[in-house]
């Protein structure tokens, strides 16, 4: 007998897209994707992995996220019903690999009807590590564990599963987890156009006290938005006819080193292809020492931009003026300062 959606993956979490989901383009806003893969893996871990490993007698030993990747299909909107499906892509010594596709419900009154089909809106990938509470190092997989996560492999692997996200989450879910490097002179400021400066905040971290990876990928969105606004700013005095907006086709996370509560992130924009109507760029955040100088580097990302003409709803092509727009801000060096801190007199 043909297994069910619900029947292919090992865990599926269901939720109604809020207000507070969506951003200015009125559909849900890219970081939302990644918390809601978020949630979905932590609800597995609680309410699946945890009650099988106790009925072994065993605890799960403390994860964290080494890489994530999110690729955005189709937009969603207010009110739909989204569901998160999860399934174990890849065990290794170490860590284990998570494989996600987010759907979203036809209507209550379609499917009723017999009618409709879910629509893929998402796909993505995590890495989890396991870590050593005593040493703080990674720490292979207990035998229970492993167990349980190639039985989950397997059911994934059984049927027609949808496919990875993309190539480079295929090589990552293969390798063990990549190490911090130190800055290459490829990587010093002044071949990064765009800086935005953060101060860790209390909201940024999660129960591991430091910087949740959902927190990592919105830091990412608001260099990316200033790089945006400054080529709109170009654009306008190149052609000012033109209008230029895009929207995110994919992103990826490389989590490499940890950062807490007070420390300055900067985080480093600039562009790595250029295409007809897409662009890759990338980023990395780095940990300032308290002399100003780059500590560390903590994480890196890329992401896919696709021009896009939202009165057609459909992609559109970069315009020679739009190119000499990014060129322009590609050659140049700015810093947008972290937000002054609210000090409260009594």
């Amino acid at each position: 007998m043909q297994k069910t959606q619900e029947e292919r993956w090992s865990f599926s979490w269901e939720r109604e897209v809020e207000f507070a989901d969506l951003d200015t383009n009125a559909h849900v806003n890219s970081v939302i994707l990644l918390r809601w893969m978020q949630e979905a893996r932590t609800s597995y871990m609680r309410r699946k992995l945890l009650p099988e490993l106790a009925a072994r007698g065993e605890k799960l030993a403390p994860t964290v996220v080494a890489e994530s990747t999110v690729e955005y299909l189709a937009p969603i909107f207010h009110s739909e019903r989204v569901v998160v499906h999860l399934g174990i892509a890849a065990v290794g010594n170490s860590y284990f690999t998570l494989r996600y596709e987010i759907v979203k419900r036809p209507p209550a009154d379609v499917a009723a009807a017999g009618k409709g089909e879910a629509t893929p809106c998402g796909r993505g990938t995590a890495r989890l590590v396991c870590i050593d509470p005593q040493t703080q190092k990674k720490a292979n997989l207990t035998p229970a564990l492993r167990r349980l996560l190639e039985a989950g492999a397997e059911q994934c692997a059984a049927g027609s599963t949808p496919p990875a996200t993309s190539a480079s989450a295929t090589a990552a879910a293969a390798a063990e987890p990549a190490t911090a490097k130190p800055a290459t002179p490829s990587d010093e400021f002044e071949e990064w156009p765009l800086c935005w400066v953060h101060e860790v905040e209390y909201r940024d971290l999660d129960v591991n006290v430091h910087a949740n990876n959902c927190a990592v990928y919105y830091w990412m969105q608001e260099a990316r938005v200033r790089w945006l606004d400054e080529v709109r700013s170009e654009l306008s005095k190149i052609a000012p006819e033109e209008e230029f907006d895009a929207v995110m086709a994919a992103g990826t996370i490389q989590y490499m080193i940890p950062m807490l509560m007070g420390e300055e992130a900067r985080v480093y924009i600039r562009l790595k292809q250029l295409g007809n109507s897409s662009m890759s760029i990338e980023h990395k955040i780095v940990r300032t020492a308290k002399d100003g100088k780059s500590a560390a580097v903590c994480y890196r990302g890329t992401g896919t931009l696709v021009s896009f003409d939202h009165e057609k709803q459909t992609k559109a092509l970069i315009t020679p003026a739009l190119r000499q727009a990014i060129e322009r801000v590609e050659r140049r060096t700015q810093v947008f300062p972290k937000r002054p801190n609210a000090v409260c007199k009594l």
